[in-house]
């Protein structure tokens, strides 16, 4: 199993919190990031992978940037996530 997968399914063991109960910062009026947010895999997993996982365990802020290359993954992730009923407006990326 890759580490970064295998370090959030260990997180998957403990329960979850809930979305709203994760700490943030407001960072501009009426905007607030998480203050943990999923990055750029460096293990060999994908970002669309890592998306799927952290969200589902209650994690909604997506850490990308042009120079990951990995912009097509995240959207990947973020569709498979949105099936799920998690909203858009939910995430933070």
């Amino acid at each position: 199993m890759k580490s970064c997968a295998l370090l959030l399914a260990t997180a998957a063991a403990y329960s979850a919190p809930k979305a709203d109960d994760l700490p943030g910062f407001e960072i501009a009026a009426g905007v607030s990031m998480p203050a943990l947010n999923v990055g750029h895999p460096d293990d060999g997993s994908t970002a669309d992978e890592n998306v799927e996982l952290w969200v589902s365990l209650g994690g909604r802020g997506i850490d990308t940037a042009y120079d990951y290359h990995n912009q097509a993954q995240i959207a990947e992730g973020v569709e498979s996530v949105m099936k799920s009923g998690i909203k858009r407006t939910d995430l933070f990326i």
